[in-house]
């Protein structure tokens, strides 16, 4: 994709516009941006891309910035119904998200992580998994790290290793403006009610994250819950091999929880990996369910089994899920003393 010349309208300047600017003055491109936030309120992020060499349009939309544009790039944050947008896209102008934008440069395959609970989970499994694995990897996406912060800068890990892949966290508003995105491994963790502000309903969310799988063909892969509802009538429009994991069914899903153990087939009438749940140390069965996304994803992409045992056996959640603390008795006294389990949540159950 040839930026030099073109005038790129940078719709949003949190984190992820503030990249995308960065990366187009770097690609020679003629770059405006624009936020509803004034100078004042932006900061110093402000004054760094105006010094860089940015145009900016502050405090406000300028209808007129987005007709001039040969293309926009909008932020997560910023919705598509937006009067402006709408107006331009009627008119042919091409709009993309910051995913599309770094697709098209992005020199190496990405397994992409959505799903309304357990996406960041999810992510730091296959993240770990891959390091243990022997694979050397990126992370980036909805996690914090937009994908052009590595395009910008592309690091290699200690032993001076190049990734092999890049794993990304993807939300449906990073969704929603994709056009050519094709990740190799998609997964989609599970999906239940959220951000129904921004969506009309339920199917139009559906729909919004369903779109992870879009471009993909029969040389990639698609992830999945078993019987999951919201992608029953979806999975006929995947084009890429579907894995399916979740608990014993008929027919059996492709990684599938049993005998304390999660248990891979990857080839029918394969032969069976098989990976021990006895070592686990986070609780609970959506934990379980995130290890058997994670683990499909990182065999495919080649993680030696030992460790993504290993990463399995180590992994303690991650910050503001849920901790298992510790162990305590019953205080009931009238009762049989029992041990119990402690459990301590923050924020939402499994949050993501």
């Amino acid at each position: 994709m040839d930026l030099v010349g073109r005038r790129v309208l940078v719709v949003g300047l949190a984190r992820t516009g503030v990249s995308v600017a960065r990366f187009l003055l770097e690609r020679k491109a003629r770059v405006i941006c624009t936020d509803v936030k004034t100078e004042e309120e932006l900061g110093a992020a402000a004054a760094a891309l105006r010094e860089a060499g940015c145009r900016l349009s502050l405090g406000g939309h300028r209808t007129e910035l987005f007709q001039d544009a040969d293309l926009i790039v909008v932020s997560p944050g910023v919705p598509l119904t937006i009067s402006p947008l709408r107006e331009v896209r009627a008119a042919g102008v091409e709009i993309i998200g910051e995913v599309e934008l770094a697709f098209r440069h992005m020199p190496r395959p990405i397994v992409a992580v959505t799903g309304t609970n357990g996406k960041t989970t999810t992510v730091h499994l296959i993240a770990s998994m891959l390091e243990k694995g022997g694979i050397p990897h990126w992370v980036g996406g909805n996690i914090g790290r937009p994908l052009t912060e590595w395009l910008l800068n592309p690091s290699s890990d200690a032993e001076g290793r190049a990734p092999e892949v890049v794993v990304a966290e993807l939300s449906s508003f990073q969704l929603e403006t994709i056009v050519h995105f094709r990740p190799w491994v998609a997964v989609w963790t599970n999906l239940s009610a959220d951000h129904l502000d921004r969506y009309p309903d339920m199917e139009a969310y559906a729909e919004a994250k369903a779109r992870i799988f879009l471009n993909q063909s029969a040389g990639d892969f698609a992830v999945v819950p078993d019987r999951e509802p919201w992608l029953e009538e979806k999975k006929t429009r995947i084009r890429a091999r579907v894995l399916r994991f979740g608990t014993p069914a008929d027919p059996e899903p492709d990684v599938c929880l049993k005998e304390k153990a999660i248990v891979l087939r990857r080839e029918q009438g394969g032969v069976e990996e098989r990976y021990e749940t006895g070592r686990v140390r986070v609780p609970g069965k959506h934990n379980l369910e995130n290890m058997m996304a994670a683990l499909a994803a990182a065999r495919l992409c080649g993680a030696d089994p030992r460790g993504v045992q290993e990463a399995m056996d180590a992994f303690v959640g991650l910050e503001h899920r849920v901790e298992f603390v510790g162990r305590g008795t019953g205080f009931d006294s009238s009762t049989t003393p029992r041990r119990r389990p402690w459990i301590r949540s923050c924020g939402h159950w499994n949050a993501s």
